[in-house]
Formats: C-alpha cells, sequence, structure tokens
C-alpha cells in the first residue's frame, strides 16, 4: 500500500534481508512511469533510477552488494504516489 494509504503504487521486495540482490515485483497501474530511490537512514541517497512503462508483476532487479551492511529504504514514486519499504542489508 502506498503512502496515505494510496494503493496506486505497490511493490513486494525479496529477499529480505539481502546479501546482494534484492528484487522488487511491481503492483503499479498498466505502463506507469517509476522513480527507484534507495536511501540510507539519514536520508541520503544512495542510488536512482528511472523506469518507464512499468506493468504489474513486472519484476526488478537491484544490486545491493557494495552497501554496507545496515537498513536502507527502497521508495518508489509512480504517476504522483509514493511508496516505501524497509530493506535489511546483510
Amino acid at each position: 500500500m502506498g503512502i496515505a494509504g494510496n494503493p496506486e503504487v505497490g511493490f513486494e521486495i525479496y529477499p529480505n534481508p539481502v546479501s546482494d540482490k534484492v528484487m522488487i515485483r511491481m503492483n503499479v497501474s498498466g505502463g506507469s512511469k517509476c522513480m527507484l530511490k534507495l536511501v540510507d537512514v539519514p536520508g541520503q541517497v544512495i542510488s536512482e533510477e528511472k523506469f518507464d512503462g512499468l506493468l504489474t508483476g513486472q519484476v526488478i532487479s537491484v544490486d545491493v552488494s557494495k552497501l554496507a551492511e545496515g537498513v536502507y529504504f527502497l521508495r518508489i514514486d509512480c504517476n504522483g504516489s509514493s511508496s516505501v519499504q524497509r530493506i535489511i542489508k546483510d
């Protein structure tokens, strides 16, 4: 579920905790333009990537192998809606 209960953008992450690559299964309106941001606890953007034409069920892979162990947040903004989930890097 998105922020403020907005169901327009959602995603499932696995595995979590993660050691090398986190998989993101999207649940968005068809053909969505999205921005994916990986953020650390203090709020610094570690990486960001734009995606055009995302579909529900599409899986995106993000390499986190070079990150230090700890907690990170994955934020996805699609068509004006946002959703955030916590990732634990081990």
